[in-house]
């Protein structure tokens, strides 16, 4: 009798994911190069054209790019399609934290938050109607960022009771229990 081989399971398919540009534009060369980086990219999303993709790149690329690519580098930027430290970050993307959350759960050890000394981007994941308070608290008194459904909000320091906030096609407002979707 022979014994059946194992089926193996379908690849599953990442709702999102993060990726190094800055490695995968420099891997083979001295320079990075942001058509190697959109190549890798683009090939990435032919084979899982369902999942939503966040390139995070160093705070100097923009600086180490061919210069024919810096027009189109800006427009990444301002797209949306590339994230980079905020201004200021010290040690190239070390300075930087990027930190992936599910909106659904309150930060544990959010007492901690006094003792962070570094910007912290917050990446949201299950963002439907509302944005939990801690996470933007977090980002707030950090100086840091919020990356929801494809937006980035920045200087949230400025948010007070009763501002409206656009993330993707939804208005937010700022309430003391966080960010509520506005309408349907």
């Amino acid at each position: 009798m022979v014994a059946a081989k194992p089926k193996i399971p379908a690849r599953s398919v990442p709702d999102h994911v993060v990726v190094d540009g800055s490695n995968l534009a420099t891997e083979g060369r001295s320079a990075p190069s942001l058509k190697q980086l959109n190549e890798a990219v683009l090939a990435f999303m032919k084979e899982y054209p369902k999942t939503q993709i966040t390139v995070v790149v160093d705070a100097s690329f923009g600086h180490r790019i061919d210069k024919k690519e810096a027009a189109e580098f800006s427009e990444a930027i301002a797209n949306g399609e590339l994230v980079t430290p905020p201004a200021g970050a010290v040690g190239r993307g070390d300075g930087f934290v990027l930190m992936i959350a599910d909106n659904n759960a309150p930060i544990k050890d959010i007492s901690l938050m006094q003792h962070v000394d570094k910007p912290i981007c917050i990446m949201l994941c299950g963002v439907h109607d509302q944005i939990h308070l801690d996470y933007i608290e977090l980002a707030r008194k950090t100086g840091g960022s919020l990356l929801v459904n494809g937006t980035e909000l920045r200087n949230l320091q400025v948010l007070r009771t009763g501002s409206k906030v656009k993330i993707g096609r939804h208005w937010f407002i700022y309430q003391s229990d966080g960010l509520k979707r506005i309408g349907s």
